[in-house]
């Protein structure tokens, strides 16, 4: 019986990407609480090939007109509206049967926020004596509409490494939680106490992913492990509408890049045998974090470059280049090494 539960709920969409949707946050909140002290569970309600039909949201009625019949197209995405994972009952069942006295729910997009608040109604409804607590971007961006459904208790903004093992020791010696970072909690009054995001100072300090938590039966490619390695955290570029963007109350920082112990060998026995999906540009040290970015887009642009040129029997990957596609590809290469000077502009 672990004393807290990490669930990633199911989605609603017209599609899946299974690699899109590891929990990699999930597993490093579990080793966070770990080291911590306390036990730990991940139950990830997309770890499983289920899916059903689902009815469109209110806000898509309109478009049942335009996708009334099978898409007869090669990719086929966008005709039924599906449920992906398991049902809310399933996941609350199994929250219940936890016993956990605080449960973490993951929700980190907007657009997938009623899942999140659903699921936190089923284990509410399954083991109503526990705390539910919401992270990631959404709560993080929108404290008030996550603490506005009676199921939430909590919400943690900003990097829960530090503050949800604070919060299970407030929670487990009754204290008060107005120390605990990044937390959100209802005054007796009915207002809410809402604190900064929460921040890592130290990404090398963090321990390694719980990856023994994650089945990763669900997660392999091309019939081989996968695995995700985080060099960064924050984004130094000012996008608007990006809710990482240096104006989110999250800082850029780098992990230090030549430390072993952060090796794909490192992260798990099963890495050796994984595709690494590279999720933030490394520290390069010396080089700005924005110089970093441009780097790394302008050695990708030349990656794909080179091999969408290379010569073979059947053109590789991408059929035999021809002129026009390969001026595209360097116009390509231009811009993205432009990025962030303010200065880029894309024409084919």
């Amino acid at each position: 019986m672990p004393d807290i539960l990490l669930i990633q709920p199911p989605i609603r969409d017209f599609y899946l990407t299974a690699k899109r949707t590891v929990p990699y946050g999930l597993a490093a909140l579990a080793a966070a609480v770990r080291q911590a002290g306390f036990t730990v569970r991940i139950l990830d309600g997309l770890a499983t090939r289920k899916t059903r039909p689902a009815p469109l949201p209110p806000e898509m009625a309109y478009l049942a007109e335009f996708y009334g019949r099978p898409d007869v197209s090669p990719m086929a995405l966008f005709h039924h509206f599906r449920h992906f994972g398991y049902s809310f009952a399933h996941i609350g069942r199994k929250a219940g049967e936890s016993g956990a006295f605080l449960v973490g729910i993951a929700s980190l997009f907007t657009a997938y926020s009623h899942e999140a608040l659903e699921t936190a109604r089923s284990v509410k409804f399954f083991l109503p004596g526990c705390m539910v607590v919401l992270g990631g971007h959404h709560p993080t961006a929108l404290p008030a509409d996550a603490m506005a459904c009676p199921s939430v208790d909590f919400v943690i903004r900003g990097e829960g490494e530090v503050a949800l093992p604070r919060l299970a020791r407030a929670l487990r010696a009754g204290r008060g939680l107005e120390s605990v970072p990044g937390v959100v909690f209802r005054r007796p009054d009915g207002s809410l106490h809402v604190s900064p995001p929460a921040v890592v100072a130290d990404l090398d300090g963090c321990p390694q992913p719980a990856r023994d938590l994650i089945d990763d039966r669900f997660y392999r490619r091309y019939r081989r492990g996968s695995t995700v390695v985080v060099a960064s955290r924050g984004c130094p570029m000012a996008c608007s509408y990006c809710s990482l963007s240096r104006f989110s109350g999250i800082p850029y920082r780098r992990r230090a890049g030549t430390a072993p112990r952060h090796s794909p060998r490192s992260i798990s026995p099963r890495a050796t045998s994984a595709r690494i999906s590279a999720t933030s540009a490394p520290a390069r040290p010396g080089v700005s974090p924005r110089r970093v970015h441009r780097l790394s887009a302008r050695e990708t642009a030349g990656r794909m470059m080179r091999r969408a040129t290379r010569p073979s029997s059947g053109g590789g990957r991408f059929g035999p280049p021809t002129p026009t596609w390969s001026e595209r590809m360097k116009v390509m290469a231009r811009w993205v090494s432009q990025s962030g000077s303010g200065k880029a502009s894309l024409s084919m």
